[in-house]
């Protein structure tokens, strides 16, 4: 850490380095100050910057250490659920991209997320369950998704 930089200067140099794209300085920078200071928005912002890195399983680290401080911190699973997918580990992915569903079950956006891959997954049955509840959000999605709506009503 640079000694005459406090705390501050410092993070406000790494949201600079981070705002114009100089990632791998951002990061150490964010986590100079994380050394010092615990907190559950550096330790999302670290996350982040390791996933634009695509350094998966470091996003994932630092995303599970916020989330240990902040269970419900909505953009901490969104991150660990993209890290996952990229990798590939899908069953994982959704496992996340749940998690934070359930903190804010309005976001269409995750919902939609989570029906995609559960149908790309294979997972049929639970693609049309979420699409179901897309539909209920959002009633003009019914429509688009009919097909899939209609699986809800095969019997079993």
């Amino acid at each position: 850490m640079d000694k005459g930089l406090n705390l501050q200067e410092i993070f406000n140099n790494a949201v600079e380095l981070h705002r114009m794209g100089m990632l791998p300085e951002a990061k150490a920078r964010y986590i100079e100050v994380i050394q010092q200071v615990e907190n559950v928005d550096l330790y999302s912002l670290i996350a982040s910057v390791c996933l634009d890195l695509k350094q998966y399983d470091e996003a994932i680290d630092y995303a599970l250490k916020g989330i240990e401080i902040a269970p419900e911190k909505k953009d901490l699973h969104e991150i660990i659920a993209k890290s996952y997918r990229d990798i590939g580990e899908i069953a994982n992915a959704i496992k996340h991209y749940i998690k934070a569903y359930e903190i804010d079950p309005n976001d269409i956006q995750i919902l939609l997320l989570i029906s995609k891959l559960q149908y790309k997954s294979g997972l049929i049955y639970e693609a049309a369950l979420s699409y179901k509840k897309l539909s209920i959000i959002s009633p003009e999605l019914e429509r688009k998704f009919e097909p899939l709506g209609n699986i809800l009503n095969f019997p079993v």
